[in-house]
């Protein structure tokens, strides 16, 4: 009698300790995605453009194109991840942005430098 009781109450916190995790595990939703899509400004006056997974960045002032690539969503966070080629140094860089609200996101490069983005209005 003991053991099933033991048992019984193995089974119930394996239960409860699966759904914890669960409910846990953040995914992205599809209003997230959208979200991000659009035009964003930087503090130096770089525009960023999110458009079906296409990444560009260019100077606000020229509209010079400085960069390309694409980005993604993780699965299992909410973090943008952005793969992007600047075309004036011809380096290959990672960027991982993370929606502070509608309007805002910070990202961080591959050497710890964080930066905000900001929604630009049209």
């Amino acid at each position: 009698m003991m053991r099933f009781f033991f048992i019984g109450n193995m089974i119930f916190i394996s239960l409860i300790a699966t759904a914890c995790y669960q409910q846990s595990n953040i995914t992205l939703s599809p209003d997230s995605l959208v979200e991000v899509e659009g035009e964003w400004l930087d503090g130096d006056g770089i525009i960023s453009s999110f458009h079906s997974g296409l990444f560009e960045t260019r100077s606000a002032d020229t509209d010079e194109k400085l960069a390309e690539g694409n980005y993604g969503m993780d699965k299992s966070s909410p973090v943008i991840r952005i793969e992007t080629r600047s075309l004036v140094r011809g380096t290959l860089s990672f960027v991982k942005c993370s929606l502070i609200n509608p309007s805002n996101m910070l990202c961080t490069l591959e050497n710890g430098r964080q930066f905000t983005l900001s929604k630009k209005v049209r």
